[in-house]
């Protein structure tokens, strides 16, 4: 059996990214339909829903979000923009009453010489229909608690009074912000599904946006149109002659865009699995200032781009200059006179590794050169794989440091730099043309990064030009197994060898170090609870990424007349893990996958054999293979299960044939070889 998951009318759309720029979002035009809503205004019928109606399950929802973006002229501070959100939300179910756990996040430099950002105008209400009546309960004014999360951010929250079964909770506030550079991202969906999304802004012609639909694609009403706006300045001359100070006010009258962009009945981000970045998934609007021109005066280009990021990088005490002290290698370095590149980038990662502690603190900036973090032997992962680089360096190795996102955290933009982006970095040599990876801190082998690291890309900063790099090339998850099965009249024996390498073999040896021999013995045999050990050796292979274990196994045969054998044992695929019927996030394997399974029966004189079919499955493009072959040659049964997965994202409408593609390998894999006794 030949199946090759392929249609002509299928479109590929490989979303090597998450982000999806304007046109993919589905933007219809609509101007009759409106919106009653009015704050404080709540209905009884919304206090006494039982479901949402487009998503059943729900245990709670937001009824109603609704932003405005304009901009406001203080003499204080310039051009700010004010921000307004109402948020409304129903909570069906008591499990979900955390919903009334509330946070802002307010952009809150500590160093305000660049500007603030304030909250205002909190206001929130809990009601409750208790007697046919409706009852309020407001937030008192001393519940409102203020955190700073970093040296940019920090978090106002507050917990809304007595939220029950059937509550519905309201609030509102405002945004006053002089960082007109990034204004604030409206996100059209959420964690729960969304009744009801408006977002308004309006932009005066001075400032010019690009305006980015990210994420998930749903579909939008839009209206836009262009209101003429005013805003009024002082201004004064400083004194003149006499003494006396010119004072007077003017205006400013620009032709503005409003939008506004409406989505209605939006299901929630869903856990998936192989779901990555789950905060790049919700279909949201952001905005990059790229350029400024005031009345008779000139543009002002203020978008950054990633060759002015690069070469910042470089002059930065905390990043490139960390790069030229490199004295504390030199004596290591010396030793290492006759040896080949690699095995001087090899052994300056070793060195490095066990002399530098890590101190359990990401980012991609450090206080500390090399120097003072092999004084200290501790410091931040920035501290120690920036030392690395800089000692490949001493050594006469091409070598750069990449800064990265790790997996989970989002991506970095592909084309405006962000340095909140970026929280980790890793180092790169390059041998004879080819990128050897190094993470000092992790317990990876030289040339190879742990799977957290393998998001999307990163970007490899270079006094020669920097340049972005898939960091998914930097490993596989490999597994090849060879059973030998034996029949006798009362039970059967196997003898089981596996092998695992490079993402897999660490992750193996991460478990067996964590769980120890006995418990990682009974997960080998969680899935065939009737299989006994009766042998077990393991064995690392070291700074390899690899490692082998053998076993032996026996289990009781309860009919010697007809005997049931599933032959694939190991790594293989037995369960579909795509088993929804749509998907509206892509797929994203973290590296390549390839399995490959051998088993060999060995079966007495006097049975009948039946087997499975063989089948053969592939994915559009070289994207994935899946091989089943079996064979009976005299007493002999041969059984051979190999896939691999070659194409790391799926876009959702790649989901359906991925789907079917793991089902057909799931069902094949847990066919049964049947033995008639004649």
């Amino acid at each position: 059996m030949k199946i090759v998951l392929n249609n002509k009318l299928y479109v590929i759309m490989i979303m090597k990214r998450l982000v999806f720029i304007g046109m993919l979002f589905l933007v219809i035009p609509c101007f009759s339909q409106k919106n009653n809503f009015k704050f404080g205004n709540i209905s009884k019928e919304e206090l006494t829903m039982k479901t949402c109606e487009f998503y059943p399950e729900a245990n709670s929802m937001i009824l109603a979000d609704i932003g405005n973006l304009r901009f406001k002229y203080d003499n204080d501070h310039g051009f700010q923009y004010h921000f307004e959100v109402v948020r409304r939300l129903k909570i069906f179910n008591k499990v979900d009453k955390d919903a009334g756990s509330i946070s802002i996040r307010v952009y809150e430099p500590e160093n305000k010489l660049s500007g603030t950002e304030n909250l205002l105008g909190l206001k929130a209400t809990t009601y409750n229909l208790i007697d046919g009546k409706i009852v309020k309960d407001k937030l008192p004014n001393n519940q409102e608690f203020k955190t700073r999360l970093n040296d940019y951010w920090v978090e106002y929250s507050f917990a809304m009074p007595n939220v029950k079964e059937g509550s519905v909770i309201e609030y509102k506030y405002s945004l006053e912000s002089d960082f007109i550079s990034n204004l604030k991202t409206w996100y059209f969906q959420n964690d729960i599904p969304t009744a009801y999304s408006e977002y308004s802004f309006t932009i005066p012609e001075y400032y010019i946006y690009n305006t980015n639909f990210v994420g998930n694609v749903i579909n939008l009403e839009n209206e836009t149109r262009n209101p003429t706006e005013t805003f009024t300045y002082k201004w004064s001359n400083g004194q003149q002659a006499g003494g006396s100070i010119e004072k007077g006010t003017s205006t400013l009258t620009s032709n503005s865009t409003w939008n506004k962009y409406i989505g209605r009945n939006v299901l929630p981000i869903e856990e998936e699995p192989f779901m990555n970045n789950k905060n790049n998934l919700p279909s949201r609007l952001e905005f990059q200032l790229i350029s400024i021109q005031y009345p008779n005066s000139a543009r002002k280009i203020i978008a950054g781009n990633y060759e002015k990021f690069n070469n910042d990088l470089i002059e930065r005490e905390s990043f490139g200059k960390i790069l030229e002290k490199n004295n504390f290698a030199k004596d290591f370095v010396s030793t290492l006179e006759g040896k080949s590149e690699i095995e001087k980038v090899a052994a300056i990662h070793n060195w490095i590794k066990y002399n530098m502690q890590w101190n359990k603190v990401n980012g991609f900036t450090s206080s500390q050169n090399g120097n003072e973090t092999m004084r200290k032997k501790e410091g931040n992962v920035a501290a120690i794989n920036l030392a690395l680089v800089s000692a490949w360096r001493a050594a006469g190795i091409e070598a750069y440091p990449v800064i990265l996102n790790l997996r989970g955290h989002g991506l970095p933009h592909p084309v405006y730099p962000n340095y909140q982006d970026f929280n980790y970095v890793v180092g790169a040599a390059i041998i004879d043309g080819k990128i050897v990876y190094g993470d000092a801190i992790s317990n990876r082998p030289v040339g190879n990064l742990p799977e957290k690291c393998m998001n999307g890309n990163g970007w490899m900063v270079s006094e020669k030009g920097g340049r972005w790099i898939n960091l998914k090339e930097a490993g596989e998850l490999f597994a090849s197994g060879y059973i030998q099965m034996y029949i006798s009249d009362d039970a059967i024996k196997a003898e089981i060898k596996i092998k695992h390498s490079s993402l897999l073999g660490a992750k193996t040896l991460d478990k067996y170090k964590e769980l120890g021999e006995e418990e990682f013995k009974t997960e080998l045999t969680s899935g065939n609870n009737d299989w006994q050990i009766q042998e077990f050796n393991f064995d690392e292979l070291k700074n390899m990424d690899q490692v082998t274990y053998n076993y032996v196994v026996n289990q009781e045969i309860e009919d010697p007349d007809i005997v049931y054998l599933k032959p694939v044992l190991l790594s293989a695929i037995t369960e579909n893990p795509f088993v929804r019927e749509k998907r509206i996030s892509p797929v994203d394997f973290s590296c390549s996958q390839i399995s490959n399974e051998v088993v060999i029966i060995h079966v007495p004189e006097g049975y009948e054999v039946e087997l499975p079919k063989p089948a053969v499955v592939k994915l559009p493009d070289n994207g994935g293979t899946f091989i089943y072959n079996t064979q009976l040659t005299g007493n002999t049964i041969n059984v051979v299960s190999k896939y691999s997965i070659n194409k790391l994202d799926f876009s959702p409408d790649e989901y359906s044939l991925l789907s079917q593609f793991f089902k057909i390998m799931a069902e094949k894999n847990n066919e049964l070889v049947v033995l008639k006794k004649l």
